[in-house]
């Protein structure tokens, strides 16, 4: 459902979540990997005794896999760590994360690559981005949530555009930003602002509230 709304978006670089289960050498994607054959072969076989080699599994490979698993087992039982056991049940740890960058210079490439090369506003947009589809998946699974998101400064090195294709995605989702940003930003951010609350500050502990501006 982000992706969906991401297309929507007109920003010079296109931007899209990419999220994959782990296939590497890890103890995370050996869970996978064995947790998908027992998938398998319970479907196959239906209750039914059946030969793994039919389901495309050689007899060395599931020995592989039942080692592989009891040697995990056995791990977390002797270390018998708390914070291990919640490793292993926090399923985002089973799977890796990215976000597929697009534009005239970079085809289908990742972020996490392109970090050191981007300007300011190349990294703002996809962090912002990374943060608004966190909180949408918090709120979505919450009845009657106020959706609230408190951002500080998170325009900075955008342009008058690219804040205003974010402010459209943050109403897409259904948000209630508040913005804290500096004066010069007011005129690209005010106009889509339900109310302006200016704020001067006169000294380190003395701060005052300006005139309160409504929108409708």
């Amino acid at each position: 459902m982000i992706n969906k709304e991401l297309r929507k978006l007109q920003f010079s670089t296109k931007y899209q979540f990419d999220v994959k289960m782990l296939n590497d050498n890890s103890d995370y994607a050996k869970i996978l990997r064995y947790a998908e054959y027992l998938h398998k072969t319970y479907d196959m076989s239906d209750g039914q005794i059946t030969f793994t080699s039919l389901m495309g599994y050689e007899s060395d490979e599931v020995e592989t896999r039942e080692r592989e698993i009891r040697d995990i087992i056995n791990k977390i039982i002797d270390h018998n760590d708390i914070a291990e056991i919640k490793k292993f049940a926090d399923y985002r740890n089973y799977m890796s994360y990215e976000i597929i960058i697009n534009n005239d210079e970079v085809k289908d490439g990742k972020l996490s690559k392109q970090v050191g090369y981007n300007s300011g506003a190349g990294t703002q947009i996809p962090y912002t981005l990374i943060l608004s589809a966190a909180l949408s998946m918090l709120y979505n699974v919450r009845v009657n949530s106020v959706r609230l998101i408190f951002i500080d400064e998170p325009f900075e090195k955008m342009s008058d555009h690219n804040i205003k294709l974010m402010l459209d995605f943050f109403k897409n989702q259904n948000f209630q930003v508040i913005f804290c940003a500096p004066p010069n930003k007011l005129e690209s951010i005010g106009s889509e602002c339900g109310v302006i609350i200016p704020v001067l500050k006169i000294s380190n502990d003395n701060m005052q509230i300006g005139e309160i501006k409504f929108h409708e």
